[in-house]
């Protein structure tokens, strides 16, 4: 009589059921392969499961060592790959000699086995063994290894290995109560249910993977979606988001209300021209003709109004974005209030300044007549003219740190554009926001290299003097700058005989010097060749920066070294920077007791060489 159940019939679904799985698997895969890693050990080790079973079910066809050993060896080494999978998917990577030495016993049991003393019993028990040990690491990694929070989305696939478990325990426990026979497909109901369970598992355990890589993937959107909303609720500007077609606000952040003084209840489903939030509709028209035929607005200055009826300035920027099918348009509104009253103050201050100077003047010039009995009225002058150069130097300091203020909310703005936190960009998009954040660096350089000059000519900044080694100094600076001049073509050289060059002077102010002096070169050269030389003899230890540039003309050698003058290169046009690298680099070095020397030829390059005090050692 045949048995319902069919060893043969039960493999052939076997092999079908890991077909489905591993098809699965791979759709799996070729989705999340760049994101989460292990996912294709996962694959692999289903395909092996398929190429195990494949091999029993062909019993007969291929050699019985092959369709005993080789296919039980696959089965049992694809569970360990599922495992490395898992530990690599989940960030908890473990050793594995355990698992490659039980593997490797677990071959020499089941040849034996197969070959030497044919036990069909003993086999059984060896798959069984095999299968406990590591379904149980599998099962101990996803319900005890992993984080506490990690867990309830691994405790799905965790209990179909605990299922593992168990059904290898009842498989072991059942060879001793079923009658023995030595062909697999002479095997009970029993032995052939027990297939059919661990054929169930399978398809269980890839649902459960399936429902780990999704709740893991949902959990990383939760994060990107709370990452987003943080920075929308606390940026400090105004942000609205509002539909183009008729107006309609659809989500403002906290600093709009704070801003406009309105609240949730009255911004909700109305427009800006119902709130009145423009302080002349006629500029609001203006703004939004602006967006529709550009799909960009950048820094539009106008009035706008507070529920208090208080009108402030602002400086407003527009993007179209399309949200769900509707063009919409995200508005950020910088308050210029403290920029508008800082810009008073600096026009008040300088006023102030030119009373200030032009009394001084006078009165200087009154003492000028009267040289005899002024001497002392002319020390006096000296001493107010210094006091006015210090205010000044104040000022200047003063107004720099008030612009940075505004300066750094341009750039971090932009660069929250450019990286497309509020939405995708185009790639003329792209290239205007480049644009403003490369214009705010540019600005934030000449405010910083201003600051600079200001707190050489406070002299309240003194250097630190001591023994220091010249030649890693010089060293550091060349390797700072090298990947900048590389990047542009540029190859640099280094040329140094010494291994070490006494000196006594200032590390961080030498390190300055020589680091302007290698952007300029960088800067003015296109393609060609930079050398560094560190040398020492009795006049003293030196730098040389020698560039194969475009070379100064005799008229700009001395003033290059001037505030804010920058050197026209020969095909004409404006090089970047502010021109105040070199200015600052001279300052420094006579702040040191050091000179910077240049030699220039046009068309040749340039040579700029920095002397320090003191003997080479």
């Amino acid at each position: 009589m045949t048995p319902l159940l069919d060893m043969r019939t039960v493999l052939i679904g076997d092999v079908l059921a890991y077909v489905l799985c591993s098809v699965v698997l791979a759709t799996l895969w070729m989705r999340n392969r760049e994101r989460s890693p292990g996912i294709g050990l996962w694959l692999v080790s289903f395909v092996m499961q398929f190429a195990a079973l494949l091999l029993i079910a062909a019993r007969g066809i291929v050699p019985d060592v092959v369709s005993m050993v080789v296919s039980n060896t696959l089965s049992i080494a694809g569970t360990i790959i599922l495992l490395i999978g898992l530990e690599l998917y989940l960030g908890k990577r473990g050793p594995h000699v355990q698992d490659w030495a039980t593997l490797a016993a677990f071959a020499l049991v089941q040849t034996y086995f197969a070959v030497v003393e044919p036990s069909l019993f003993a086999r059984n028990i060896n798959v069984a063994l095999g299968l406990l040990f590591v379904t149980a690491e599998s099962a101990w990694l996803l319900l005890r290894r992993v984080e506490p929070e990690v867990r309830p989305a691994t405790r799905a696939a965790g209990l179909v290995f605990v299922g593992y478990v168990l059904l290898s325990v009842f498989r072991i426990v059942l060879q001793f109560n079923e009658p023995r026979v030595n062909d697999l497909f002479q095997s009970g109901v029993l032995d052939t249910s027990v297939l059919m369970a661990y054929q169930l598992l399978a398809v269980g355990l890839t649902f459960a993977l399936l429902l780990l890589v999704n709740s893991r993937l949902f959990e990383s959107l939760s994060r990107s979606e709370q990452k987003f909303s943080i920075a929308f609720t606390n940026i400090p500007d105004a942000v609205v988001l509002s539909s183009i077609a008729d107006g309609r606000i659809i989500e403002v952040n906290q600093a709009f209300y704070e801003m406009a003084g309105l609240t949730r209840d009255q911004v909700s489903g109305t427009t800006s021209i119902a709130l009145g939030i423009w302080a002349d509709t006629a500029d609001r028209d203006r703004f939004v003709g602006q967006l529709r035929e550009h799909g960009r607005v950048v820094d539009f200055e106008t009035g706008f109004r507070r529920s208090t009826g208080e009108v402030f300035p602002g400086s407003a920027f527009g993007d179209v974005l399309e949200i769900g099918g509707e063009r919409c348009a995200l508005t950020v509104v910088h308050d210029l209030t403290k920029r508008k009253r800082a810009e008073a103050e600096i026009l008040r201050l300088n006023a102030e300044l030119e009373e200030r100077v032009q009394s001084r003047t006078e009165e200087l010039e009154a003492a000028n007549e009267e040289l005899v009995s002024a001497i002392s009225s002319l020390t006096e002058a000296n001493i107010d003219l210094e006091e006015a150069t210090h205010a000044k130097n104040d000022f200047l300091a003063a107004m720099s740190h008030e612009l940075r203020t505004p300066l750094n909310s341009i750039i971090g703005f932009s660069g929250v554009l450019a990286q497309g936190l509020s939405g995708p960009l185009g790639d003329e998009q792209r290239k205007q926001v480049a644009m403003i954040n490369n214009s705010g660096r540019h600005l934030l350089e000449l405010i910083n290299g201003v600051l600079d000059l200001a707190k050489i000519e406070s002299g309240h900044d003194d250097p630190t003097i001591r023994d220091a080694d010249l030649v890693p100094i010089a060293r550091e600076m060349y390797e700072t700058i090298r990947p900048v001049a590389e990047a542009g073509g540029v190859e640099m050289r280094w040329e140094c005989s010494r291994e070490s060059l006494a000196v006594r002077t200032d590390e961080l102010r030498v390190g300055q010097i020589l680091l302007n002096l290698l952007g300029n070169a960088v800067k003015f050269t296109q393609r060609g060749l930079i050398t560094v030389i560190v040398s020492g003899d009795d006049t003293g230890p030196t730098v040389a920066v020698k560039d194969s540039g475009s070379g100064i003309a005799l008229d700009d050698l001395e003033r290059v070294f001037d505030d804010f003058y920058q050197v026209v290169p020969p095909g004409g046009g404006k090089t970047e920077g502010t021109g105040l690298g070199l200015a600052v680099s001279r300052r420094l070095a006579e702040s040191i007791g050091a000179r910077i020397d240049v030699a220039s030829e046009p068309g040749k390059g340039s040579v700029f060489t920095l002397s320090l005090p003191g003997r080479s050692s």
